[in-house]
């Protein structure tokens, strides 16, 4: 069912060139970024498509709890953002929706409930699709049942032209003109394979036990639609195991601009981690409709409990900031790791290395992690002359015939990054060591290689080779703090000083994204491979290159810290 006509006949559809010009549609700069590349691909924004959406909110919704019950549903600044954003981009030369994906991760009271099941009602009633099928899931039935689907049902009920046209029932919406309906799902998978669904919204993916459902209703999914919808809002938990962290992690990289995702809209709303969970500007920061909704009153009530029963403090944080209290901290500051990119650092075509590299002195680090995983190789060149500091290059490899996968587990664009030459793929399905040991003495025979580090566990064969026909010293550095932490440490003096330069591949930036690192009572510090996520192989080959550099003369630090900021 279309919504209500207004009087003024709609604008037709644009393409705004710039969605900025539109104030509805503010994008974040990462945001705007992607717009630009992506207009330059044919991608577009239908004004009228926008407007369409915003008015079915504003025009046919309404409030349905406490002193705002029966007003129309005016949409918040970040709501309308959203909104516009979701409905009215479109892809090359069609009237069909760029966003395929939209997550929201914001704290409790903010509206998004309310926002969840206007969304879904659009879906059903409004997006022009013959009978389509919405489903409202969560990580328990009753969750869906109470802050999702009974929302959406007294919508229904408060707006004559929707309440003519869908019939309510205990579990289900049905809509007589388009033969739509929208269903709540439990948290068990049974029978819903297979179903060819229009919309499907998660509730609260925080609290879900395992991702089987969520598997299940997004994995091939709408495969016959013309533009499905997988719609996630949440507020954080605290299980770094569960599904809606892997969830959130994939958000904030998109966020953050380490992945590209043109298919997928994220906006999360959270306070850092280390600020004062007690003070009002940070409440604010996490919170888009704070003072009124959620209101200051609440947030001032709600500290003064958290204060007097410190065990409520970690509840504060989560329900009210956004925070998981039991997530490993990202080790690295990503906004400054991105400041020490030089383009001068990235091969041309052709080139191995850059040329301002040639001749150089350096060490190096290996990290093979095993056959059938990433691999890496890291050459540290300090630098010559008075100023510390270094140059970096890390190159990476893994096994062709597990790239698809691989993407599709780690989310993120292996193929893409192969492509573009950040990765090397090696034939089969395991990692052909043959072809690092030949990059490896090529590198060699062009710069002052003076030796190179490596964990002795899946190294034996290819040291071996480096060193007996190739000349490549070759030095054991086994993990662990005694070997680890200094060169960790001089890892982050130098990029927070911006006196690590690297090339800012987007390999290592992803992986220097989520690194965590593991610490001892006596502040000792080294990458911590099973609290990281995701993989972190080029990091740990850039902390023992610069181990290796660190000791390579008599045990005297090559790069010396004086000067650079301590930790």
């Amino acid at each position: 069912m279309p919504p209500r006509r207004p009087k003024k006949k709609p604008p037709p559809a644009v393409d705004l060139g710039d969605p900025g010009l539109d104030p509805g549609c503010q994008g974040t700069p990462v945001e705007r970024a992607l717009d630009a590349k992506l207009r330059k691909q044919g991608y577009w924004f239908n004004a009228a498509a926008a407007d369409r959406a915003v008015r079915f909110f504003e025009e046919q919704l309404h409030h349905v709890k406490g002193d705002w019950q029966g007003s129309p549903f005016v949409l918040a600044p970040w709501q309308r953002r959203l909104v516009r954003r979701l409905f009215g981009w479109m892809r090359p030369g069609t009237l069909t929706r760029r966003y395929r994906r939209c997550h929201i991760w914001i704290p409790k009271k903010n509206g998004k409930s309310l926002l969840v099941a206007g969304i879904c009602l659009y879906m059903l009633a409004a997006d022009n699709e013959n009978t389509p099928l919405v489903f409202a899931c969560a990580g328990n039935e009753d969750q869906a049942d109470k802050q999702l689907f009974d929302v959406a049902k007294s919508m229904v009920t408060q707006d004559h032209e929707l309440d003519e046209a869908c019939t309510s029932f205990k579990k289900s919406i049905f809509c007589s003109a388009n033969g739509g309906r929208m269903d709540v799902l439990s948290s068990k998978p049974g029978t819903k394979h297979g179903l060819d669904v229009h919309c499907v919204a998660y509730d609260e993916i925080h609290a879900a036990t395992d991702g089987e459902l969520y598997s299940v209703m997004t994995m091939g999914s709408g495969a016959a639609r013309r533009q499905p919808l997988e719609l996630v809002c949440s507020t954080v938990g605290k299980d770094l195991s569960s599904i809606g962290y892997e969830l959130w992690e994939y958000g904030c990289k998109v966020r953050d601009g380490v992945l590209e995702d043109p298919e997928f809209l994220v906006m999360i709303f959270a306070a850092d981690p280390e600020a004062d969970w007690r003070d009002p500007a940070v409440w604010a920061a996490a919170n888009p409709g704070y003072p009124h909704a959620p209101n200051h009153d609440s947030f001032v009530t709600d500290m003064r409990k958290a204060e007097g029963m410190p065990s409520k403090i970690a509840d504060f944080k989560q329900l009210r900031l956004n925070i998981w209290t039991q997530a490993a901290t990202a080790a690295i500051d990503l906004g400054r790791w991105k400041k020490c990119a030089r383009s001068s650092l990235v091969p041309r075509r052709g080139e191995l290395i850059p040329k301002q590299l040639l001749g150089r002195r350096c060490w190096g680090g290996l990290d093979l992690a095993s056959t059938v995983d990433l691999a890496s190789f890291a050459l540290v060149f300090p630098w010559e002359g008075e100023t510390v500091g270094c140059d970096a290059l890390v190159w990476f490899w893994v096994p062709q015939d597990n790239v698809l996968e691989r993407a599709k587990r780690d989310r993120v664009d292996y193929p893409r990054w192969i492509e573009a030459g950040h990765i090397y793929a090696t034939p089969g399905n395991v990692i052909d060591y043959t072809r690092i040991e030949s990059h490896i003495a090529d590198v060699a025979r062009v710069v002052e290689l003076a030796d190179v580090g490596y964990d002795p566990r899946n190294a034996a064969d290819l040291v071996q080779r480096l060193q007996d026909y190739h000349a490549v010293s070759m030095v054991e550095v086994i993990p662990g703090f005694k070997n680890l932490s200094a060169p960790t440490k001089e890892l982050e003096r130098l990029y927070l000083s911006q006196r690590l330069h690297h090339s800012g591949c987007p390999v290592l930036t992803w992986q220097a994204s989520h690194v965590v690192w593991r610490t001892n009572t006596t502040n000792d510090i080294m990458p911590d491979k099973k609290k990281s996520r995701e993989k972190i192989d080029g990091i740990a080959a850039l902390v023992t290159a610069l181990a290796r550099a660190s000791l390579g003369k008599a045990d005297v630090s090559i790069l010396e810290t004086q000067g650079l900021p301590s930790l």
